[in-house]
């Protein structure tokens, strides 16, 4: 290789560069200077450079198949599906002509608007991108499904509400002693301004959003299924949902709520081993969360 290399470079002494290229590697060589003195001792400065060849274009490489899933939800109204748009006009500019593109909307329901096309085929990308436009809600489809699964039992004053599977005799045995509770009775007797009651029933080393987890002890949460526990909390939240507690409909009024009073009950044993208000501070004052 190094005999190969001298005799590329030797015709530098008399033109001052070189170009060598075979199919695997292309050698470009110069000096710095076109004319050397024979007669002095002269140092010479040869720059090489060993090129590879060169990459096949995008309309002669692997075709990419690309599939861009796109939220469409109601929160995306105004700027967000202006910048959106933006975004997906970049993206389908980067792409060769033979590579594949798919779009997918997704909010309360999914859409396809584009199903496996050639980016040379898109047609007139306005009327593509006019596509994407708001409609429906993720958010809002999550709590309809919610609603629609929930363990929970509602008796015209109040919602008793379980975050997992519970019978129902469970939860109305629980919701019984909560209401025969000396501490709740007045309680139950006058809610209050407020709206019907909205009552959280969970395993008693649970927690909810609403309610801050001040004292987590280690390994709180490896819990058994909620069914096989044998004492719950029960949670009061006072509501601002108008009307009576009737159906799961009555949740959907459910805007704002407040923690009253923690009850911690034994459904097996019949007591309630502790009444108690719900820690001080709440550090998740103010912000938005789901029903659990």
């Amino acid at each position: 290789m190094r005999i190969v290399i001298s005799l590329l470079l030797l015709p530098l002494l008399f033109g001052g560069a070189v170009l060598a290229q075979s199919d695997a590697l292309r050698l470009e060589a110069a000096s710095d200077r076109t004319i050397y003195n024979s007669s002095a001792n002269t140092r010479a400065y040869v720059e090489a450079k060993i090129l590879a060849p060169a990459q096949p274009g995008p309309d002669t490489g692997t075709v990419r198949n690309i599939a861009l899933v796109l939220d469409r939800s109601g929160s995306m109204a105004g700027e967000p599906i202006q910048a959106l748009r933006q975004a997906v006009s970049l993206a389908l500019g980067t792409l060769a002509e033979r590579d594949v593109v798919s779009i997918i909307l997704f909010g309360s329901e999914v859409e396809t608007v584009l199903s496996a096309q050639r980016r040379d085929e898109l047609g007139d990308l306005d009327v593509l991108l006019a596509k994407i436009e708001p409609a429906g809600g993720a958010a809002r489809a999550v709590r309809d499904w919610t609603l629609g699964h929930l363990y929970a039992r509602f008796d015209g004053t109040a919602a008793w509400l379980s975050i997992g599977r519970v019978s129902e005799a469970k939860l109305g045995r629980v919701a019984e002693l909560v209401r025969q509770a000396p501490d709740t009775t007045a309680f139950w007797r006058n809610p209050g301004a407020d709206g019907a009651p909205l009552v959280y029933v969970l395993p008693e080393t649970w927690y909810v959003p609403e309610i801050p987890m001040a004292f987590v002890g280690d390994g709180d949460h490896a819990n058994a299924p909620v069914a096989e526990n044998s004492r719950y909390k029960a949670i009061i939240m006072a509501t601002d949902a108008p009307g009576r507690p009737e159906s799961a409909g009555w949740l959907r009024g459910v805007r704002h709520r407040r923690a009253l009073m923690e009850l911690l009950v034994d459904p097996v044993a019949g007591t309630v081993d502790r009444v108690a208000p719900p820690p001080a501070h709440a550090p998740y004052e103010g912000i938005p969360v789901p029903l659990f």
